[in-house]
């Protein structure tokens, strides 16, 4: 009937997604051991890629020990709101509350829905906003700066405020012109942006040759 062939083909499907459950399993289980120092991973992001990045770091504190935040704000910012996402936390920091935002995230780690929070306290967190970002204010990730406060000691923060760029990220000789809104977003504003959330994350890092380019458009995928 059509049912017992509708309840045979339903068990093939089931069988065929554990084979390969146990393929990808077995796979997993053969990749290389690096030689990596488990304090020494952190995230990173710009935009939307900045709020992902601080997500990583405050949710998954025993994995990420510091982070770059670029153009971006609070964590648990949005609250699962769509009108928060796109209202306060890009065009209207006035409207976020930090300390209620502590409050959440403290409640997050009581409910063990994150890492203990004390993990953040010795981290490297880098913060930068342009003085001419139209999409995510300054006064966002200002927002962003008081909220580590809160968890971080205060000499482990750095904050770049000062530079008259618009929403991308920045480079030291690549890109459009820094107040310039534009694909693919990344905008010269003779700062080497990448050179120092490495350094203040990681520290003692070796300078790249000046002589060679450190931008090359071929190493640029849209």
């Amino acid at each position: 009937t059509r049912e017992k062939k509708m309840r045979g083909a339903v068990i093939v499907l089931a069988v065929f997604a554990a084979l390969l459950l146990c393929l990808q399993l077995a796979h997993a289980n053969s990749l290389k051991k690096y030689n990596i120092d488990p304090r020494s991973i952190v995230s990173s992001g710009v935009s939307s890629g900045g709020y992902f990045a601080s997500q990583l770091h405050v949710a998954s504190s025993e994995i990420f020990h510091g982070v770059g935040v670029v153009a971006a704000g609070p964590f648990y910012c949005a609250q699962f709101n769509v009108a928060i996402a796109v209202g306060a936390c890009m065009e209207d920091p006035h409207l976020i509350v930090t300390k209620e935002l502590i409050g959440l995230t403290l409640g997050l780690e009581t409910s063990a829905l994150v890492d203990p929070l004390k993990n953040l306290h010795d981290d490297k967190v880098y913060l930068y906003s342009g003085t001419k970002d139209t999409i995510v204010r300054s006064g966002v990730v200002r927002k962003a700066e008081e909220f580590y406060n809160y968890f971080l000691d205060t000499n482990n923060i750095k904050s770049v405020y000062n530079i008259p760029s618009e929403h991308a990220y920045i480079t030291d000789d690549y890109g459009n012109g820094c107040d310039v809104l534009e694909a693919p977003f990344l905008n010269n504003c003779q700062y080497d942006m990448s050179g120092d959330i490495v350094q203040w994350l990681w520290g003692n890092m070796t300078q790249p040759n000046a002589s060679q380019p450190r931008y090359m458009a071929e190493n640029v995928f849209e």
